[in-house]
């Protein structure tokens, strides 16, 4: 074989059972991934999938050969963690999950800190939902809201998300002043999210809400709009900058929630993951606590 990397877009195939799948997973073109598929077949003289309506079927071949593959994949991302440890400056991307929400409302207005701070570091955000592998560099660093227990991670709680009720002022102004608990409608989350605190909380207190979204962007545009009243952590409620916080309601809230930074242990000491890192636990202190 002369294309080792081919060996990645056919792990990617194989985890995610489509070309598009792996495509989203491996930033390229649907096309890029089947054109490298085909040549890793033809290299190998082997058919590695049968490539049917609902995506991909692995083979038996597909099956043999993953093992090696894996161990050439972790072989690879071993010389990359190497190399990445002998940077001594803070330059070039770091690759940062995080939730669209947090992302939306946070990153402009701290971003301005990590570019006067380390103008080389040029940050790579992606707000996919869906929990990266940070063992397979799919990200450099992560915020999530729930801390790794496997893997060669290494984390730490970055703040403690309060959580408040927020509405605009025109939309509290047809209200009364001091508005109760039943005069709100509310903008809520709906299932792909149903396992969040907010979530759970609204479908416990408040009536059905007039807007359900998977969309943290769009709950504070509907709320700033005002359609009704979010559920959200207060530190973004505070950030939206239009919005009015509710500390009027005689309600219990959900407890407050840790965010959590991780990081592989081999990049943590990486000059431009370390940047990052340090950049963000301060930022989140400050905003987010």
């Amino acid at each position: 074989m002369e294309r080792w990397d081919d060996l990645r877009v056919f792990l990617a195939a194989l985890q995610t059972g489509s070309v598009h799948g792996a495509a989203r997973r491996l930033g390229v073109n649907p096309s890029t991934v089947s054109r490298r598929l085909a040549a890793l077949e033809a290299a190998l003289d082997v058919r590695l999938f049968d490539r049917t309506p609902d995506g991909l079927l692995a083979t038996a071949a597909a099956h043999a050969i993953r093992p090696d593959a894996e161990l050439a994949e972790q072989g690879a991302l071993g010389v990359a963690r190497v190399a990445a440890g002998r940077e001594r400056v803070a330059a070039g991307p770091v690759r940062l999950a995080m939730p669209e929400g947090t992302a939306a409302l946070l990153l402009p207005v701290i971003l301005p800190v990590l570019r006067q701070q380390h103008p080389a570091v040029v940050l790579d955000v992606i707000t996919d939902e869906t929990v990266l592998d940070l063992t397979r560099q799919e990200a450099d660093l992560a915020l999530r809201f729930v801390r790794p227990m496997q893997g060669d991670l290494v984390s730490t709680r970055a703040a403690l998300l309060r959580y408040g009720v927020f509405a605009s002022p025109e939309y509290l102004a047809g209200r009364g002043a001091t508005p109760g608990f039943a005069d709100l409608e509310w903008i809520g989350l709906n299932d792909r999210f149903a396992h969040l605190p907010e979530a759970q909380w609204l479908a416990r207190h408040a009536p059905p809400p007039v807007l359900r979204t998977n969309s943290f962007t769009l709950q504070f545009r509907a709320a700033e709009a005002g359609l009704g009243a979010v559920l959200t952590p207060a530190p973004a409620g505070e950030l939206s900058g239009t919005l009015v916080p509710l500390h009027h309601l005689a309600i219990e809230l959900p407890e407050p929630a840790p965010i959590w930074l991780v990081t592989h242990r081999v990049l943590r000491d990486v000059p431009r993951v370390a940047a990052v890192w340090d950049w963000l636990l301060a930022m989140c202190g400050r905003w987010l606590a």
